[in-house]
């Protein structure tokens, strides 16, 4: 029996077997045991070989080695199946193996690219492994950092030391901040993230949230600043979420409800403050979230005034309450003077116009009432027209004086002995069942006012406490010194400083609050039909003011009532009585008295009142006519008798005109404007000046007065 077909199958498998170990080697790399495998199947293979040709050369061979050499061949059959399974293992492996390598790779490089650090150590906190931004972070190289552990860098000044390490070996991640010890001693503030591994090392993600605590810190700074900021405003500032919740408010806004910051905060508004929005408008509140446009409104709350300027913001809006009460009474204080220039000026017009009207009507009246051989009777009715002209003469004067255009010659005089010289007249004013009383205080120096206007002003107050006191009581005069009334209304006008105070004080019915808001205007009376109803307390107010003082008035139903006065301190001490002046001396000559009027009536009032004395009355009806009057004549001009106010050339440029030509030329100026239209035209302090209308005894005694020293 031939081995020789077997023989050559079994070469051919071995050397396949040989080759197929051979190939594995690159696969497994060189390894020892699977070299010396490839190793015996290519020995096994050269024995077959070797096999092969000693039957060749000898083809019989016995049973046994038939046998022999056919499970020979059926080894080397089941060696070639079990490495054509091996070797797809082996591949396999070969291609894990570098899967795995890659994989290894990209973690290592997002490891070692990571902006945060990271970190791997033992159960113990025995650094393993570190990534290069964890070295950076602390300072350290990577092999230094590898002899550390964990623990010994927690600043334990700062932090509480290591890490929960009791949460992490129950399997439980952390998250914890913690201050790390630099390699040069200063701290650094981390984020740990940490959480045990399978393999129970455990792995922690480190953040530096330097920049970060940076940023809370200024955070924190920039809001105290703007705490600092808002509770330094006085004025209430609230912010105010969209669901109407209070987010932030200032000291001002919880002083303005009485409350505290930490009450008002976070709550509702209407929990805190139940009446808000009787004062600040829940539609408006509403209506700025919504439409995100400002929009602002005026409210009173208490006894004050406010304008609330609402604004959108992100949260919901912010409001901005300003206190406008005092604003409120300058715009009043402003209108009020506007009002009084408006009344100035129509009384100064309508004063001029009535009081040329009123000259010739009480002067004819009088010059009548002078003539011999007048009936009873015209003279009774010539009484009657001069009485009804005076009163219509002392209602313009209240008119200018509460338009304050009244002509006033403030003078320095003391308080105390002005108030005892009208004694007399105010005792006149009331009557038998009314008790005057005079409490003289210390009032240092002299007060600088208008000594008429003030006798005015109190005789009129005296005449209201007596229809006040219909059953009779006590009138009060009270002098002092006071300092300048705070809070009082419309009266903060006055300038800061002392004042003279007169106080005038009855025990009568008093007024309630409304009677006094409108006390001081024209016409306005408390006494249903009185015939001193009018602008008596309207023309003082005026008086007061005109003179730089003020009058203040507080009363209490059915207890009484008090004016104050207040009136300023003069520079100087009182100034002397005075001197009577010396009557005039007879002229042996007749003088030459040039009367410039442009009003008809009144310039022929005067030339019949001068008619009366022995002098050449010379008469123009204005400046023109009168420079050509005495250019036309060669006489020496001793009295010039003009009204301030003439068209084209005023009495003031005539005079000086004249004054040239004519030394000693005296003046008496007329007029029936007010004080501040004669300031217009310079008219000189010490000049006379004679208001209209006049009597005849007040026109002669000012001539008298401008020829005695002539």
């Amino acid at each position: 029996m031939s081995l020789v077909p077997i023989l050559l199958i079994s070469v051919l498998l071995q050397f396949a077997a040989a080759i197929v170990s051979l190939t594995l080697i690159r696969v497994t790399g060189w390894n020892r045991a699977w070299v010396l495998i490839s190793l015996a199947n290519l020995l096994m293979a050269f024995r077959r070989f070797i096999a092969l040709l000693n039957e060749m050369e000898n083809p019989v061979a016995t049973t046994g080695e038939f046998i022999m050499e056919t499970i020979g061949l059926a080894i080397t059959i089941i060696m070639l199946l079990g490495l054509s399974y091996v070797v797809p293992l082996f591949r396999k492996i070969r291609s894990d193996q570098a899967e795995l390598g890659q994989t290894k790779a990209h973690y290592q490089a997002l490891v070692d690219q990571a902006t945060d650090g990271i970190v791997v150590t033992d159960a113990e906190g025995q650094l393993i492994t570190v990534n290069p931004e964890a070295c950076k972070m602390l300072g350290y190289s990577r092999e230094e950092m590898l002899h550390l552990n964990l623990n010994a860098i927690f600043d334990i000044y700062r932090s509480v030391k290591g890490l929960p390490w009791q949460d992490l070996k129950t399997g439980s991640p952390i998250l914890t901040e913690r201050d790390l010890l630099h390699r040069d001693g200063h701290t650094v503030p981390v984020e740990i993230s940490a959480k045990r591994l399978e393999n129970g090392n455990i792995q922690a993600f480190i953040r530096d949230i330097s920049q970060r605590r940076q940023a809370e810190e200024s955070l924190r700074e920039s809001e105290i600043k703007h705490r600092q900021l808002m509770n330094s405003i006085r004025t209430p500032i609230i912010s105010v979420k969209s669901d109407d919740t209070i987010y932030y408010c200032n000291h001002a806004f919880a002083s303005f409800f009485q409350k505290k910051i930490s009450d008002l905060e976070g709550r509702p508004l209407t929990d805190v403050i139940p009446e808000i929005d009787d004062t600040f408008s829940y539609k408006s509140r509403q209506d700025v979230i919504e439409n995100a446009k400002p929009k602002s409104f005026e409210t009173w709350y208490g006894k004050r005034h406010y304008r609330v300027n609402l604004f959108p913001a992100q949260w919901g809006l912010l409001a901005i309450i300003e206190d406008t009460t005092e604003s409120k009474q300058m715009q009043e204080e402003l209108a009020e003077i506007h009002r009084m220039e408006s009344v100035g000026r129509l009384a100064g017009g309508i004063a001029h116009d009535i009081n040329n009207l009123l000259t010739p009507i009480m002067g004819y009246s009088e010059l009548l009432k002078r003539t011999e051989g007048v009936p009873r009777n015209a003279f009774r009715h010539l009484d009657t027209i001069y009485q009804a002209g005076n009163r219509a003469q002392q209602l313009i004067n209240q008119l200018l004086a509460y338009g304050r255009k009244q002509i006033l010659r403030p003078q320095n005089v003391d308080l105390n002995k002005q108030v005892r010289e009208m004694e007399p007249a105010i005792r006149q004013v009331l009557r038998e069942d009314i008790a005057l009383k005079f409490k003289p205080g210390s009032v240092p120096g002299a007060v600088h006012f208008d000594p008429v206007s003030l006798r005015q002003i109190v005789l009129n107050l005296a005449s209201n406490a007596r229809d006040a006191m219909p059953r009779g009581g006590t009138l009060t005069l009270e002098t002092g010194v006071m300092n300048r009334p705070e809070h009082a209304g419309n009266h903060n006008h006055l300038a800061s400083g002392r004042y003279a105070t007169l106080s005038i004080t009855d025990t009568g019915v008093g007024m309630d609050a409304a009677a006094l808001k409108h006390l001081f205007e024209p016409f306005y009376s408390t006494k249903s039909r009185s015939p001193s109803q009018g602008m008596g307390l309207s023309s003082a107010h005026g008086l007061m003011r005109q003179q730089n003082g003020d009058i203040i008035c507080s009363s209490t139903p059915n207890v009484g009532t008090t004016f104050t006065l207040y009136l300023p301190l003069a520079e100087v001490s009182p100034e002397p009585a005075e001197k009577p002046e010396p009557a005039p001396t007879k002229q042996t000559e007749r003088l030459n008295v040039l009367i410039a009027e442009d009003d008809a009536l009144t310039r022929n009032l005067v030339r019949d009142i001068l008619a009366g004395r022995d002098y050449n009355v010379l008469l123009a009806v204005d400046a023109e006519e009168a420079l050509e009057i005495v250019n036309k004549t060669d006489q020496q001009l001793d009295l010039l008798i003009t009204d301030v106010v003439m068209p084209q050339m005023n009495g003031r440029q005539l005079w000086d005109k004249l004054a040239k030509k004519h030394t000693g030329l005296r003046v008496v100026f007329i007029s029936g404007y007010a004080s501040q239209v004669v300031a217009e035209y310079k008219i000189p302090q010490d000049a006379i000046i004679l208001a209209k209308p006049f009597s005849i005894h007040d026109f002669l005694a000012a001539v008298d007065r401008a020829l005695v020293n002539r």
